[in-house]
């Protein structure tokens, strides 16, 4: 009975989903939910961003209908899935609408994990690499919601190619269920079904060139019954990889987002401020097309899910000495096509072992490794408070007559006040081996004394520093 049951919830959901993907589509047009292009994004036509609605619609009626059914699955923790998909759906489907902010958008990803541990879906304790287990006791909770967080914006933050985040979304989740398969955890195996069913038949729309988007709905969507699935399955004595074969079968979207995280902080960048720095923009810019970018990180999910099958049945010490290995070898193939920037971290590592030195020597030094536009003007912003002038404008007139014009000022300033009192008024060329890039225009009060050499100094510096960081992007 259960495997006719799954083979009727894989073939209904993909139905499901190929046929209502049209009318989705044709909706996002009608009321213009449509992901506009820039210069951040990939696509170079508005597309249709609705497509979470056909992901989470055939799971809603999967759901009320286990709850009605004679099936022996824990109905309490098929309420707390229920709330929380409907939850992390709704945020979502908002953000997708009307771009909501990034603080609300990661609070409903908290009430979600909180709805979870609510109806009993919670870590209680951690597997240890070298045998045994770890009670988490009141840490159960943060854990919980820390996991919960992670794999949702895991996904989100992947979701910037064609097909990619749905089809990372199946091999994970399959390699999932052959684990919930043999725990005999029916709850997993039939939530899994289902949405492997609908992903596959959306890949139909959604893989390059893609008619419509997953969406914020649908990539966090995925993130969550992903982390729903795994820690319902650490709660099973038969299940014990519940946890570990998710984090190392998610090796790609969990890098992402670690990866992400740190490079910003290093950066001074908001960890919530979008760029363009990730695996798979890197891999369009190293010359793989669309399609074969994408093929290529499912070839690492498949691999990272071999691992994970291969782990769980490992001797526990080698388990911890694999884990070490590899995570050295993403470090240096990570810097080797520096997605982590070594002269970065070391650059930080000063900073925080010289607590007397200032912030502007540490944000002036990582100009020079910075190749993406958005990441280099949040540091400029930066660097413009700490060195506190009045006014600072970069001017761009290096895209033929298109002259471009970013400025950072405070908010007291305005033209009329260089009329009165001490102002210093600098205006310094950008240009690098030999390229003209623009001039930067720097405007501070200065009613008591001139610029040091030291200070003036630092402007060479950040002149220099900034010269380079256009090459690395114009290049």
């Amino acid at each position: 009975m259960v495997y006719s049951f799954l083979l009727l919830i894989f073939i209904s959901s993909a139905l499901f989903t190929y046929l209502i993907v049209p009318r989705i589509i044709t909706f996002s047009y009608y009321i213009k939910a449509l992901d506009q292009p820039n210069q951040r994004k990939i696509h170079a036509h508005p597309i249709p961003r609705l497509g979470g609605i056909s992901i989470f619609l055939p799971i809603l009626l999967l759901i009320l209908s286990l709850l009605l059914s004679q099936f022996d699955i824990d109905q309490n923790a098929l309420k707390g899935i229920l709330f929380g998909i409907i939850t992390i759906f709704v945020i979502g489907l908002l953000d997708d609408l009307y771009k909501i902010n990034p603080l609300i958008k990661f609070l409903g990803q908290l009430l979600s994990g909180t709805i979870l541990f609510r109806y009993g879906i919670g870590f209680e304790m951690l597997r240890n690499p070298f045998g045994g287990v770890i009670s988490l006791k009141w840490l159960s909770f943060p854990a919980t919601l820390f996991w919960v967080a992670a794999i949702i914006n895991a996904f989100n933050i992947i979701d910037g190619l064609d097909g990619l985040a749905a089809g990372i979304g199946i091999f994970s989740s399959i390699i999932m269920a052959i684990f919930a398969f043999n725990g005999e955890d029916l709850l997993p195996l039939f939530l899994i079904t289902s949405m492997v069913g609908s992903l596959f038949a959306f890949l139909r729309y959604n893989f390059y060139p893609a008619s419509i988007f997953l969406g914020d709905s649908g990539s966090m969507l995925i993130g969550f019954i992903i982390a729903a699935i795994s820690i319902h399955s650490s709660l099973k004595a038969s299940a014990a990889a519940g946890i570990f074969v998710p984090l190392v079968a998610l090796g790609h979207p969990i890098m992402e987002v670690g990866i992400s995280t740190f490079r910003r902080l290093l950066s001074n960048v908001p960890i919530s401020k979008a760029d363009k720095d990730h695996i798979h923009h890197r891999l369009l810019r190293m010359g793989f097309s669309h399609k074969a970018s994408v093929i290529i990180l499912y070839i690492t999910t498949i691999f990272f899910c071999f691992i994970a099958v291969i782990l769980v049945f490992a001797n526990s010490y080698f388990v911890a000495f694999f884990l070490g290995i590899f995570g050295a070898f993403i470090f240096i193939v990570a810097n080797k096509f520096e997605y982590i920037n070594i002269s970065i971290i070391q650059n930080k590592l000063k900073y925080i072992m010289k607590k007397n030195k200032k912030d502007l020597d540490y944000l002036i030094g990582n100009l020079a490794h910075i190749t993406d536009k958005g990441l280099l003007f949040g540091s400029l912003e930066e660097i413009s408070k700490v060195l506190n002038v009045n006014l600072m404008q970069i001017i761009i007139t290096e895209e033929k007559s298109k002259e471009k014009i970013f400025s950072f000022h405070n908010a007291n300033y305005n033209d009329s006040m260089t009329n009165n009192g001490r102002f210093m008024i600098l205006k310094l060329p950008l240009s690098s081996s030999g390229k003209y890039f623009g001039y930067i225009i720097l405007k501070k009060h200065l009613p008591f004394t001139t610029p040091s050499y030291i200070e003036m100094n630092q402007l060479e510096t950040l002149r220099r520093n900034l010269s380079i960081a256009l090459k690395n992007i114009y290049k």
